[in-house]
């Protein structure tokens, strides 16, 4: 599946709550809400803005709890938002992959933690990440460590609810660091 349409560039606004994506600054992003809140487009739009951003050829990640869902969330999600943007992207589907002009986005189901170790990844779109394991989580965050982008960085998206609360424990801790970190 290709969006190769070489469209203008189109304007995308992102309401409030989405354009917390734009933090560069902060290795986490934590972006929670409601069915239809828009966490999906903020996600992928936040690692499509990465992709163009890196050094050319940098591998990036999204992963979802299951392989329906990297499908169905996140390949749709990735294409719909490279075409709104003027992005050529390509889904290569026997790879796993979407390419874009400047860097390639791996896609993972975390639905066997040991199955996300490998190459290392500039930034990665963790969507849904309640359904996911503490095994699985911390795989995809031992995996930023591609020099592609000046800070490696997690961008979690999805509702709180989840059969595991490791993202929530994670949240926790988070809220008691000192804000220069």
């Amino acid at each position: 599946i290709a969006n190769q349409r070489k469209s203008r560039m189109t304007e995308f606004v992102l309401n409030e709550a989405q354009a917390i994506i734009t933090n560069w600054e902060t290795p986490t992003l934590i972006y929670q809400g409601g069915s239809g809140g828009g966490k999906s487009t903020a996600g992928s739009h936040g690692l499509i803005m990465r992709a163009q951003a890196c050094k050319p050829g940098t591998l990036f990640g999204a992963v979802a709890p299951n392989h329906k869902m990297v499908r169905r969330n996140i390949v749709e999600t990735l294409m719909r938002e490279s075409a709104r943007l003027g992005i050529p992207a390509t889904y290569r589907i026997s790879a796993g992959e979407v390419d874009l002009l400047n860097a390639r986005i791996q896609l993972a189901s975390a639905d066997k933690p040991q199955s996300l170790a490998g190459p290392n990844w500039a930034a990665a779109w963790l969507d849904e990440p309640a359904n996911m394991s503490k095994e699985a989580i911390n795989e995809c965050i031992l995996r930023m460590r591609s020099d592609g982008l000046p800070h490696q960085q997690v961008i979690f998206t999805g509702t709180p609810r989840g059969t595991h609360t490791y993202l929530q424990e994670l949240m926790r801790k988070a809220e008691s660091w000192p804000s220069e970190h």
